[in-house]
């Protein structure tokens, strides 16, 4: 099989980075493709993970993502 143009420009790009970047940009690429994978074999798993984060919301143990931002890592209380 051919690789599309695409495919192409992105490898031409990721050739013109540093080994470091390539690498950082590779990991994150093959985890979107897993991501992809595992949820078009396991349709279930997507419904699965919404219905827990609404738990989640719900029981209060999430934070804003606004106010996480604002705050250091260790400032962050812990709801567990």
């Amino acid at each position: 099989m051919d690789m599309l143009p695409e495919t192409k420009q992105l490898f031409k790009v990721l050739t013109q980075l540093p080994d470091e970047k390539q690498a950082q940009l590779a990991t994150q690429i093959l985890e979107d493709i897993q991501w992809e994978i595992t949820l078009n074999e396991t349709p279930d798993l997507l419904e699965s993970l919404i219905k827990e984060a609404k738990a989640d919301v719900k029981a209060g143990r999430t934070y804003d993502l606004e106010d996480v931002m604002n705050l250091n890592v260790k400032d962050v209380p812990d709801k567990t």
